[in-house]
């Protein structure tokens, strides 16, 4: 698509630029973008267009004898003009589902794990997804364990395969016997249920019981309730160390530590990938610098997109510097995302 802002002979200029940073990560002087632009117009002509291109905030010097190179409005134009074209991933279908369900009974969790390994893999970049929102997960089975000093261990397994553990502690010591009785109770009550649905199963008949229960009853009701306080879905971070491989983190030992150390807050990476997953559309999304709305993310792009397993939202995506391969990087992307829908 191209911007009402600029000529075609200053977007054939700025595509240039922007296509040979990306591929080589060097500023390009007006010589090297009629060379490799095969433009048939001068240096000097190429020279002032570049001069333009500079005031509108989409080309920068950053050395006084150097050439230019993109700024994040420029990769924003050339990403847009992208998506007005075919774009092709890297891995044909038969690879990438070969890839990321080895086995007949692949679960949820070894399945996003492996999709976040395989986009790391092939793309060279720092790989993020998140599994689907518990809430939406059926319950399966549940386990309980029992500990020393009042601490039980429950085990809930969903229908997509995911196992979700949480250790509770009770007022009191429950003897095996109680234990299994506080099982049977809750399987009874509780399985087949979203856990959604579960925490309103127990809120309810926790209301409903009187102190004439038994107190396995209710010690049954409170772990099921302790137990699913928490629901956040998981997210893995997959080639952390594919920054090293970039140079413009490598010459920068403390961004290098910075960037590691916000890959590492996962409830912040969360919370970005929750907003996103609301404008879920079956295209990938691609944000560029101060997009991404964390401080510090001027020199970061990220390509996201969500997926849907039976209602449960998750989000898939790769971060690296604004010099990606977005060509590539967003139908791999968006191939990977269709791939954990279906």
């Amino acid at each position: 698509m191209r911007s009402s802002k600029l000529t075609p002979r200053q977007e054939r200029i700025l595509f240039v630029v922007a296509r040979e940073y990306i591929a080589h990560g060097e500023a390009m002087s007006s010589a090297a973008v009629v060379r490799q632009g095969k433009l048939e117009v001068s240096s000097a002509t190429v020279r002032n267009a570049m001069g333009e291109l500079e005031s509108m905030g989409m080309l920068e010097q950053r050395h006084t004898s150097a050439g230019r190179v993109p700024t994040a409005l420029a990769m924003r134009a050339y990403v847009d003009w992208l998506r007005a074209r075919r774009m092709r991933s890297p891995l044909t279908e038969k690879a990438l589902r070969a890839r990321l369900y080895p086995g007949a009974r692949s679960s949820m969790e070894e399945v996003t794990r492996a999709s976040g390994a395989l986009l790391s893999e092939v793309a060279r970049l720092t790989s993020i997804v998140s599994l689907p929102n518990l809430d939406a997960a059926r319950l399966s089975d549940i386990h309980l364990s029992g500990r020393r000093d009042g601490h039980v261990v429950v085990l809930l397994v969903t229908d997509d395969g995911r196992v979700y553990h949480r250790e509770v502690v009770m007022d009191r010591d429950v003897a095996p016997h109680d234990l299994l009785r506080m099982q049977n109770y809750l399987s009874e009550l509780v399985l087949g249920l979203t856990l959604s649905e579960v925490r309103m199963r127990v809120r309810v008949e926790l209301e409903r019981i009187e102190r004439a229960y038994n107190a396995t009853v209710r010690d049954a009701l409170e772990l099921g309730r302790a137990a699913l306080e928490v629901a956040r879905p998981d997210v893995h971070v997959e080639g952390k160390m594919r920054l090293f491989e970039h140079a413009e983190f490598t010459g920068d030992v403390e961004r290098l530590a910075e960037l590691m150390g916000l890959l590492e807050e996962k409830e912040r990476v969360l919370g970005l990938l929750d907003e996103l997953m609301h404008q879920h559309s079956g295209e990938a999304l691609v944000l560029i610098g101060s997009e991404i709305g964390w401080e510090g993310a001027g020199d970061l792009s990220l390509v996201v997109c969500s997926y849907d397993r039976g209602g449960a939202t998750g989000a898939l995506g790769l971060i690296g510097p604004t010099r990606l391969d977005y060509g590539s990087v967003i139908p791999l992307v968006e191939q990977t995302a269709r791939a954990l829908s279906e």
